[in-house]
């Protein structure tokens, strides 16, 4: 304890057999030396919008194509089963979409959003269902990769930024209710 406060005050006293301003010298060495890796990656450079390896400087957002949803871009999404929790169902949902090899973490139990809609009218009258509602959790990418799947038709990863010309009006207004600014 008191070579660390020798250290503090600018004693010059050995530590481990070396000078503090030995010590010192080795440091801005290293720091000298040091270089920031590059932030445009490779995916950057080809336009990869399936690689989430790129765009460094911003938060990704998974947006996909579903085979029984045309041609919308939407977050992945599907049908809650009997016995689950809403949580479970996102879960269950994401590796049905995304493949098991896609690593994620869940924030919270609770749902973060939601998206609520009408069908057309002559849906309505035929099943006599009035819409739905679709709950939003929020997630971060903690390794994987996508695999194909029978509900995935095709997939991005997206910069916040470009969720406006990407997502559908209204859906995109619900999306962005629980999404954090960039600043």
């Amino acid at each position: 304890m008191k070579t660390l406060e020798a250290i503090k005050e600018g004693d010059s006293t050995k530590v481990g057999g070396k000078l503090r301003r030995d010590w010192e010298d080795e440091w801005k060495a290293e720091l000298s030396a040091f270089k920031l890796s590059p932030r445009i990656t490779e995916a950057d450079k080809k336009k990869d919008v399936k690689s989430w390896d790129r765009n460094l400087d911003s938060t990704l957002i998974l947006v996909v194509q579903q085979k029984d949803c045309g041609d919308r871009w939407i977050l992945p999404n599907g049908v809650h089963a009997q016995g689950e929790t809403m949580r479970q169902t996102a879960e269950r949902v994401l590796h049905e979409c995304c493949g098991e090899n896609l690593k994620v973490q869940f924030y919270g139990n609770a749902p973060c959003g939601f998206f609520k809609f009408k069908y057309p009218k002559s849906v309505r009258d035929e099943s006599g269902v009035q819409g739905e509602k679709v709950f939003f959790y929020k997630a971060h990418l903690t390794g994987g990769n996508l695999t194909s799947s029978s509900v995935l038709q095709d997939y991005k990863w997206v910069a916040r930024n470009q969720l406006n010309s990407t997502l559908p009006p209204d859906y995109c207004k619900s999306v962005e209710m629980f999404l954090f600014d960039e600043k």
